[in-house]
């Protein structure tokens, strides 16, 4: 039986008599509809608050299926306060329906709620509550029924499942509509069934009827991704179902150089102050924050060998990502119960320090802190001054505990020199962990001895910069013969994927006139992969290979052509991998 079959049916309250019934009053069921315009929920975010929900009622396991229009989710959380039927019902009216206007404090250290937001008024956004179940301190089971009455000037049916198909509009701009809450007491097989998501979720659940034109189409993988960057820092087990995609929400880990793989950031540097404590304070204009600091240097992205060996050991989709690339500084603000609020790079009009770049932060608010800089969407800050005043901070934490980049100095440069750089910095380097390896690779694709590879003592046969201006186009990388008379190899480096720009500077080099300077024996094109298609391959062996290639060889001595993904010139064997035309035969 289908989950839906049985919320339609409604075997659990054809023969049940609600314990209470209240009717919500209209200034609150004006707050509901007003959710409907506001632009907090985007797509990846649309199971954040009930997450946030059943993480802040303190579940250790919780599951978010969404099937069609219907959207259901529960935890084993310790579900509402209450020793009673009467009284917990009395705070779930007033503390999850309702919301009081003054609220009491709340424990900001197991909680990111926001006064007046959250699940259970921000949910109207993208669809209407119809039950929500809980248990309360005396192992109780109740539901909660909506019963929605939309007049009866109006199309749309107030009985419980029509509103399985029902419009944001309908909803929101109905002068005549009421909502009434029923409490059920339910058995704890009562309370599984209607969930439908196992025995495992005792704690809370809500079921709720998306409306039938939202603004976003649900995507399992934008979810999954929102939802392991926003809860990596916690240790709860997530289930996330999306129609026909589900999976289980796991870690990510930071681009960070280390032997072990880091998935926290508690486990990098500490933002230590001068009193030994991680403790610093933000004064802005709006506000005053206490938060608490780490810091850890990521790998650059020109540095190719430790990228793939990140994604060759982890998996790529398990790295995780930024908002730009990881040369920049890059900035995650969690909540005091470590939610990642979020993201943040530079201020506009606003540069960073050159002694940043390349560092990632972890920014936590403290459970002290006045203040939470967060907006009601909690994805951005509300306060425009917090990430200029933050940055003071960081910028002199980074200089007292001496933690700049160790390639803080590159940044000026263009990621296709330090690719360039990294790649000779490998190969003239006998003693460099991998060198053996890209050595080898060096030596098959390039027709080039291993005794001719240079040491970095030596650093002959391979010259950068000081060859562009003696041909009629830059080039990136010449290994000339030793004794400076012969055929040079020619290889020339792109970041990106193959495409045409790249093809037709590739195609000028090789149609380069040499003059007096040595010709090309071998060229090699590294290029950063095929993208999703070969139409540069197949472009290359049409026109270059088959229709130029004897003129290349008999004209300008062009007598191997190699193509090879960058990402192999330092994988064990990657040698093969290349593609090789002979131009001689």
């Amino acid at each position: 039986m289908q989950i839906s079959d049985m919320i339609i049916q409604e075997p659990i309250f054809k023969s049940k008599t609600p314990f209470l019934t209240q009717q919500i009053s209209d200034d609150v069921v004006s707050t509901y509809t007003e959710e409907i315009y506001s632009p907090a929920i985007v797509g990846p975010n649309a199971f954040g608050e009930i997450i946030d929900n059943s993480i802040n009622g303190g579940s250790t396991s919780c599951s978010t299926t969404l099937r069609g229009t219907e959207l259901i989710h529960a935890d084993d959380g310790r579900g509402f306060r209450g020793k009673s039927l009467d009284e917990t019902a009395l705070i779930a009216f007033n503390e999850f329906i309702r919301r009081p206007i003054a609220k009491p404090p709340i424990n900001t250290s197991t909680t990111n709620e926001l006064a007046g937001v959250g699940g259970s008024r921000g949910i109207f956004q993208i669809g209407l509550h119809k039950y929500v179940g809980f248990v309360n301190q005396n192992g109780q089971y109740i539901v909660i029924r909506y019963i929605y009455d939309f007049g009866s000037n109006t199309d749309v049916s107030w009985v419980v499942p029509d509103i399985n198909d029902i419009k944001s509009d309908e909803f929101g701009k109905n002068p005549q509509l009421t909502i009434t809450v029923e409490f059920y007491e339910v058995s704890v097989d009562e309370f599984t069934q209607l969930h439908g998501l196992g025995r495992n979720y005792l704690g809370f659940f809500n079921i709720i009827s998306l409306y039938n034109d939202l603004k976003f189409t649900p995507s399992y993988d934008a979810i999954m991704d929102y939802t392991r960057k926003r809860y990596n820092e916690k240790d709860i087990h997530i289930n996330i179902e999306v129609n026909e995609f589900k999976g289980v929400v796991k870690k990510l880990f930071y681009p960070i150089s280390s032997p072990i793989p880091i998935s926290s950031m508690r486990n990098t540097r500490v933002g230590l102050n001068s009193s030994g404590e991680n403790f610093h304070i933000i004064k802005t204009p709006g506000g005053c924050y206490h938060v608490s600091v780490w810091c850890w240097e990521t790998i650059r992205t020109s540095q190719t060998h430790k990228m793939e060996h990140l994604h060759n050991t982890l998996g790529k989709d398990n790295i995780m990502s930024w908002i730009h690339k990881y040369d920049k500084p890059g900035i995650s603000v969690f909540s005091p119960n470590l939610i990642m609020l979020f993201e943040a790079l530079q201020v506009k009009g606003q540069m960073w320090e050159s002694i940043l770049n390349n560092l990632g932060f972890g920014v936590m608010l403290l459970p002290s802190s006045p203040n939470n800089p967060s907006s009601k969407n909690k994805d951005r800050t509300a306060d425009s001054n917090f990430l200029i005043e933050l940055r003071v901070v960081l910028k002199r934490l980074v200089k007292s505990n001496i933690w700049d980049s160790s390639t803080k100095t590159l940044i000026g440069k263009k990621e296709e020199d330090l690719e360039i750089d990294n790649f000779l910095s490998i190969i003239t380097n006998e003693e460099h962990e991998i060198h053996p390896r890209v050595a080898l690779n060096v030596s098959k694709l390039m027709n080039i001895t291993m005794e001719h590879i240079p040491l970095a003592s030596e650093f002959v046969g391979w010259t950068k910069g000081e060859i562009r201006k003696k041909y009629d186009h830059n080039l990136d990388i010449l290994w000339r013969t030793p004794d400076k008379v012969g055929k040079d190899v020619l290889v020339e480096w792109q970041v990106k994927p193959m495409d045409d720009v790249h093809y037709s500077e590739f195609n000028d080099r090789l149609q380069m006139n040499t003059g007096r300077y040595n010709q090309f024996k071998t060229v090699v094109w590294v290029h950063g992969g095929v993208g999703t298609s070969t139409l540069q391959i197949n472009k290359f062996e049409r026109n270059i290979v088959s229709r130029f290639g004897k003129s290349l060889n008999e004209q300008s001595g062009i007598e191997k052509i190699v193509m090879i993904d960058k990402k192999y010139l330092f994988a064990p064997s990657g040698w093969k991998f290349a593609k090789e035309y002979n131009l001689a035969s």
